[in-house]
């Protein structure tokens, strides 16, 4: 039967609160009219991590920008902000020939990768190993030395390079492992 020409139709959409989900009350407002979602990006990450984990067969090589972990500074950017500063400190020391500008911005940059690297790592987001053992060597080798120089040891050099490969290699093998543990099997992630 036709409908007679001076009828209007009606549209039948309906708001929903998400695809196949149930209408959502009246007077809300979805997506649609502009406003922010209600999830936040801690809340999506999780979301993702967790269906990546309940889905059958390996987690992927590669790393979704999503699931990657937040600071518990989160909505500031203090981590690359320090990075910022140590940069341009450290661009300023060798400008100027100023040794403590320069140490001090190439600390800020040390310490604020280091955090950003450890983060990553024992999230399972990206995997670390190397830049975090040769950290651990580097500094364990420079204590060794600096207490032997204390104590006045006429030592050789070569030994406080062999300690600093031990440790590499011992610290390596446990980030590793570490790794592996968090990220569901894998020994690296890009």
């Amino acid at each position: 039967m036709a409908q007679p020409k001076n009828k209007k139709r009606r549209s039948r959409k309906r708001a929903r609160s998400g695809p196949g989900g149930p209408p959502a009350p009246s007077g809300s407002t979805g997506p649609a009219t502009g406003d922010r979602p209600t999830t936040t990006k801690a809340e999506r990450s999780r979301k993702a991590r967790d269906a990546r984990s309940a889905a059958p067969g390996p987690p992927s090589l590669k790393a979704d920008r999503g699931e990657a972990p937040q600071p518990i500074w989160a909505p500031l950017p203090i981590t690359e902000g320090l990075i910022l500063v140590g940069l341009i400190g450290a661009v300023a020391g060798l400008a100027t020939q100023s040794t403590g500008l320069l140490l001090g911005g190439l600390g800020l940059l040390v310490a604020s990768s280091l955090e950003l690297a450890l983060r990553e790592h024992l999230a399972g987001y990206r995997s670390h190993s190397s830049l975090i053992a040769a950290v651990v060597a580097m500094a364990s080798a420079a204590g060794l030395g600096v207490a032997l120089n204390a104590a006045d040891v006429g030592l050789p050099q070569w030994p406080l390079l062999l300690v600093a490969a031990l440790v590499f290699a011992g610290m390596f093998r446990l980030m590793r492992e570490t790794f592996k543990r968090r990220s569901g099997g894998l020994s690296f992630r890009v």
